[in-house]
C-alpha cells in the first residue's frame, strides 16, 4: 500500500461497516462508476488525477444525484472550444497548475496605477539613439580632457626623463674615468707580484743535471 495508488471511483451498495486500518473488500459490483473520478490512499492524489467531464454530462450527474442524493444544486457545465481551452478531460492537477485561468488579460494604464499607488515619486527610463551632435560633443569634451592632462603631465614627464638620462651620462664618465687609473693600478700589481716570484725562485747555482745508466 503506497501513497500512489489511484483507482477508478464507483458507487456501490454496501451495507457492512468499514472498519479502520483493516483491508476492505468489495465482492459486490458496483451500481455506477463515475466518469474521470478516481480514489486512493491519499486524497490528494486521488483528486489531482480525476476529471470533471461528469459534471459536463447531464444524464451522469443525474445518476449520482439519485444514487447518492448529494449534488442537486450543481447544474451541468458547458464546454465550448472557443470559450475555454480546457476540456472535460483536463486532469484537476492541469487545473490548478494553470491556476483555474482561462486566459491572461493584460492592460497597462500608468495613469490609473499612479492614481491608486499615489506614489510620491516616479521614475521611468528609456531607450534612446544618440544624436550626431550629442556623440561629436562627446568626443570633443574627451579629446580637450586629454589635451589638457597631457599639457599639465608632459613638463612632469620631461623632467623626469632629462633627469634620468643625465645620470646615466655622468655614470659614464664616471666609469671611462677611472677605467685607464684601475688599469695602470693592476699593471703595477702584476709586475710586483712577477718581482715577489723571480726573488723567490731566485738560484745563484748553475743547475747541474745527473744521467745515472745502469
Amino acid at each position: 500500500h503506497t501513497s500512489d495508488c489511484v483507482y477508478p471511483a464507483g458507487i456501490y451498495n454496501q451495507s457492512q461497516a468499514i472498519i479502520p486500518h483493516q483491508v476492505f473488500s468489495l465482492d459486490a459490483p458496483p451500481l455506477f462508476m463515475i466518469p474521470g473520478f478516481q480514489i486512493g490512499c491519499v486524497p490528494q492524489n486521488a483528486l489531482f488525477q480525476s476529471t470533471l467531464e461528469c459534471f459536463y454530462n447531464q444524464s451522469c450527474l443525474d445518476i449520482v444525484i439519485s444514487l447518492t442524493g448529494a449534488l442537486r444544486t450543481v447544474s451541468t457545465l458547458h464546454f465550448s472550444n472557443s470559450s475555454s481551452r480546457f476540456s472535460p478531460t483536463t486532469t484537476v492537477a492541469v487545473l490548478f497548475d494553470n491556476l483555474m485561468i482561462e486566459s491572461w488579460d493584460n492592460t497597462t494604464d500608468f495613469a490609473t496605477y499612479f492614481q491608486i499607488c499615489a506614489p510620491k515619486t516616479c521614475s521611468y527610463s528609456y531607450v534612446q539613439r544618440f544624436f550626431l551632435i550629442y556623440v561629436i560633443t562627446i568626443i570633443a569634451s574627451v579629446f580637450s580632457g586629454i589635451r589638457v592632462a597631457l599639457y599639465t603631465v608632459s613638463p612632469l614627464f620631461v623632467k623626469v626623463i632629462l633627469r634620468s638620462c643625465s645620470k646615466r651620462v655622468s655614470v659614464q664618465k664616471t666609469e671611462e674615468r677611472y677605467k685607464p687609473k684601475r688599469n695602470f693600478q693592476d699593471r703595477i700589481w702584476k709586475f710586483l707580484k712577477l718581482i715577489h716570484h723571480k726573488v723567490i725562485t731566485l738560484n745563484l747555482f748553475k743547475t747541474t743535471f745527473i744521467n745515472v745508466q745502469h
